[in-house]
């Protein structure tokens, strides 16, 4: 799969970006997040599900904190990858950032996996391609 330049860009403010297989795709983020940060997150995002991308994890394991504007961005990101009706994993969350996350209003909460590998092997692709289990 190749992305544009625009995809490309949007991805230096990860701190890993790489594909797991065809069509699904993860990404680490770390510190404080702002609204910046949340904003390279969706355009991402968004990029990635035009790209056929369904399955996303976000490793939020070494996230301090994520600034109120930045959660609504964030949630906004997750609201447009179920609308695409794609699946995405949080992988390690802390209790702090899983309650700030909570707050943003988001309906259908992510599911939570100790490992990207964990996750992706959750996936159910023989039946619906959604997430199976979890946390």
């Amino acid at each position: 799969m190749q992305f544009s330049h625009a995809f490309l860009a949007a991805a230096r403010s990860m701190v890993n970006l790489k594909m797991q297989e065809p069509g699904a795709f993860s990404f680490t983020l770390r510190g404080e997040l702002t609204a910046r940060d949340m904003t390279g997150v969706k355009a991402t995002v968004e990029e990635a599900l035009v790209d056929g991308v369904r399955h996303f994890v976000i490793d939020l394991g070494d996230v301090e904190h994520i600034n109120r504007t930045a959660l609504q961005v964030f949630a906004d990101a997750i609201s447009r990858i179920h609308r695409y009706n794609a699946d995405v994993a949080l992988i390690s969350p802390s209790p702090y950032i899983t309650m700030l996350i909570r707050s943003a209003g988001i309906i259908d909460m992510p599911r939570s996996f100790p490992s990207a590998d964990d996750a992706l092997r959750a996936w159910d692709a023989t039946v619906t391609g959604r997430l199976a289990v979890g946390r």
